[in-house]
């Protein structure tokens, strides 16, 4: 979708470049030139086929937008990783549920430096949950449900090889989902301004075989 949207996009504006400089050159003003009426009704047949080709475009790329859009913001596959991100100035907190694939409580009232999401030791699901800084690890091939949170201020959860980015909103919950496809480590980017540590904010996601994602799980979950 993004590759359709630049080539459409950059062969109207090299179109309307070519127009403009042509008209420039054609109908620039000189000594000696006649003052000459423009045919009326060959303006408005103009502006009819323009009219015409832009709202064709539009709707064009609308439609194509929309399976993309949906299989985003639609229902992720059942079988999806669940990752929770929580955004804050300026870290992102990236959560995944242990052993028992759940997630535990959290009570804002714990938030400390050394419990940065405010997990509830006294629930069992929390004491596994593994909690890291600016570093995530996804398994290539697999579905990968995103849930957003925000501690403080609005951030934006932006990871530009995915083509994927969404809004942290302090007090809601919000789901984005896609599958990584090809292995390396990506920038995970805040792409809101969020305060003076704006340019601070940013991790890393790195892609791998479930293999070696299984093993980094292992590892850094005790």
């Amino acid at each position: 979708m993004f590759m359709i949207t630049l080539v459409v996009a950059g062969v109207l504006f090299i179109l309307l470049q070519l127009t403009l400089g042509f008209c420039s050159w054609r109908y620039s003003g000189g000594a000696g030139r006649a003052r000459s009426i423009v045919d009326a009704s060959f303006e408005k047949r103009f502006a009819i086929v323009a009219a015409v080709i832009v709202f064709t475009a539009d709707v064009s790329l609308s439609a194509l937008g929309e399976g993309a859009f949906l299989r985003a913001f639609g229902d992720a596959p059942s079988d999806s990783l669940i990752v929770e991100v929580t955004g804050e100035q300026f870290v992102w907190q990236i959560r995944y549920p242990g052993r028992d694939a759940l997630f535990g409580r959290k009570d804002p009232a714990l938030v400390s430096t050394t419990n940065p999401l405010g997990l509830v030791p006294a629930d069992p699901a929390a004491r596994d949950d593994i909690v890291r800084a600016n570093e995530m690890h996804l398994p290539v091939g697999r579905p990968v449900k995103i849930r957003l949170h925000s501690h403080d201020v609005i951030h934006s959860f932006w990871v530009p090889q995915f083509r994927t980015k969404q809004d942290a909103v302090p007090g809601m919950a919000i789901d984005v989902w896609f599958i990584p496809t090809v292995p390396g480590q990506y920038e995970i980017v805040c792409n809101q301004i969020c305060g003076l540590g704006h340019y601070r904010m940013r991790g890393f996601v790195t892609v791998e075989t479930p293999e070696s994602f299984d093993q980094w799980l292992s590892e850094v979950g005790g």
